[in-house]
C-alpha cells in the first residue's frame, strides 16, 4: 500500500483549562491547566487529537507524493494505522476509499489552505441563539452594555480632529426620503398565501439570468442583476417554501438560467422544526413563507482563483449584493399586500391599526413599486436582453 499525507493539514497546540479544587486547597490558582495537539484538517471538518508519535510522522509525509509502506520503519508503520484511520494520512487502497475521495475534491476544489481550514472549522451545528442571549442575558442593547461593556466607537476617527474637511449637507431628495423611512419587519402570517405571481418576480429580478456570455461550447458567464467577482456568480438559492400559492411546501434548489424550481428530498424533520434547527432557533423567522438559503459554489469562483488568497473574500463579499435585493424586494411587496389588505378592511369599516413601522413605510414601498414599474432602468434592453431575450450590445458596455 501507498501512503500520503492529506492535502491541507494544520496542527494547533491547545491549552485547556479547568478548576480544580487541590490545587487550590494548595495554595494554588484553583486551575488545571493540560496542553494537547490538535490535527485541523479540513477535508475531516472535525478536530483530531494526535500524540507526538503521531505528529511527528504527519510532518514527514508528503501530501503529494505516495510512498510505499515498506519504506517506513516498523515503528511508523504502528503508528500510520491510526492516522490512516482518522483520515489524517490517505491510503491508496479500497478499504480507505472514504477519506482518499474527500480528500481528492478538496484538492479538486482548489482551496487556499487557509481559506479551507477557517471555511470548516468556524461552522456550528445544534446552536440555539435565543438560550445563549437568555443564558448570558444579553437579549437586549442595555444587556449588552452592561454584560460586554461599551463597543467600540460607533463612528471611527483617524487623525488630527482640526484637519477634517467638511462636507456640504445636500437637502434630500425622494431617494433620501425612501432610504430614511427604510423599516425592517419579521412578523409573518401563515394564513395568507404568497402569491405565486410576486414570488415568481422577486426570483427573477434577484436571482434570474439577465443574460449570459459564452465562450466556447462549454465556458458561459451569466449576468445578472446584482455584480459579482470575476463575473462568475457562484452564490446559488436554496429556498424552504411553506405558504405560497400553487407551490407544495418543501425544499428545492432554483435554476438561474431556466427560472425554474427544483425539487429536493424533503428533510426528515418537519418544515417548520427543520426552518427553527436552520435558524439557531431565532422563532421569529418560523413562520415566514419562503426562507433561501444563499449557498456559494467554490469551485466555480476558484476555477478562476485557484489557491488564490483573496479568493474566499471574493465568494463571502459577494454574497451580500445578493442578499440586499432579496430584503428590500420582498419588503416591497410585503407592504403593497398590507395596503391592498388594508383597503380592504377599511372598506367594510373594519380598519385594523397597523404597527409604526408599517405605516411609515407603506407609501415609501408603494413610491418604490410605482417607480420600478415605470423606470426604464428596469426594462430588459437595459439589462442585456433584447426584446426576444437574446444578448443586446449593452452586455459589454
Amino acid at each position: 500500500m501507498r501512503v500520503r499525507r492529506c492535502a491541507v493539514l494544520y496542527l494547533e497546540p491547545r491549552e485547556d483549562t479547568a478548576f480544580e479544587l487541590a490545587s487550590l486547597l494548595a495554595g494554588g490558582d484553583g486551575l488545571a491547566r493540560t496542553q494537547r495537539w490538535l490535527a485541523l484538517a479540513p477535508h475531516l471538518g472535525e478536530e483530531v487529537e494526535v500524540d507526538a508519535g503521531e505528529r511527528e510522522l504527519l510532518g514527514a509525509l508528503s501530501p503529494e507524493r505516495w510512498v510505499s509502506t515498506n519504506e517506513l520503519s516498523a515503528e511508523s508503520r504502528s503508528t500510520l494505522r491510526r492516522l490512516l484511520k482518522a483520515g489524517l494520512a490517505i491510503g491508496s487502497t479500497r478499504a480507505h476509499a472514504a477519506h482518499r475521495n474527500r480528500d481528492e475534491r478538496l484538492r479538486g476544489v482548489h482551496w487556499h489552505p487557509l481559506a479551507a481550514a477557517l471555511h470548516a472549522f468556524t461552522r456550528w451545528s445544534d446552536a440555539d441563539a435565543v438560550k445563549n442571549m437568555q443564558d448570558s442575558h444579553t437579549e437586549t442593547a442595555s444587556d449588552m452594555r452592561e454584560v460586554l461593556g461599551a463597543p467600540p466607537p460607533e463612528a471611527a476617527a483617524t487623525g488630527d480632529v482640526g484637519a477634517r474637511i467638511p462636507l456640504a449637507r445636500i437637502p434630500g431628495n425622494d431617494f433620501d426620503a425612501l432610504l430614511a423611512r427604510r423599516a425592517t419587519c419579521r412578523n409573518f402570517d401563515p394564513a395568507r398565501k404568497l402569491p405565486q405571481e410576486l414570488f415568481a418576480q422577486l426570483m427573477q429580478r434577484v436571482f434570474a439570468a439577465q443574460a449570459e456570455v459564452r465562450v466556447g461550447g462549454d465556458t458561459a458567464f451569466l449576468k445578472k442583476n446584482s455584480p459579482s467577482g470575476g463575473g462568475l456568480h457562484p452564490t446559488e438559492a436554496y429556498l424552504l417554501v411553506q405558504h405560497v400559492e400553487g407551490i407544495a411546501p418543501g425544499l428545492y434548489h432554483y435554476h438561474a438560467t431556466a427560472h425554474a424550481l427544483e425539487p429536493l428530498p424533503s428533510p426528515e424533520l418537519p418544515l417548520r422544526e427543520f426552518l427553527m434547527q436552520a435558524v439557531a432557533q431565532q422563532h421569529w423567522f418560523a413562520d415566514a413563507h419562503v426562507a433561501v438559503a444563499l449557498v456559494p459554489r467554490f469551485d466555480r469562483t476558484f476555477w478562476k482563483y485557484r489557491r488564490h488568497m483573496k479568493g474566499y473574500r471574493v465568494v463571502a463579499g459577494g454574497r451580500a449584493p445578493v442578499a440586499d435585493p432579496v430584503s428590500r424586494r420582498d419588503r416591497c411587496r410585503a407592504r403593497r399586500l398590507h395596503h391592498r389588505r388594508d383597503q380592504r378592511e377599511a372598506d367594510r369599516g373594519r380598519a385594523r391599526p397597523r404597527p409604526v413601522a408599517r405605516r411609515r413605510t407603506r407609501d415609501l414601498r408603494l413610491w418604490l413599486a410605482r417607480r420600478e414599474d415605470g423606470d426604464d432602468r428596469t426594462r430588459p434592453e437595459r439589462r442585456g436582453l433584447g426584446a426576444g431575450g437574446k444578448l443586446s450590445p449593452a452586455v459589454h458596455s
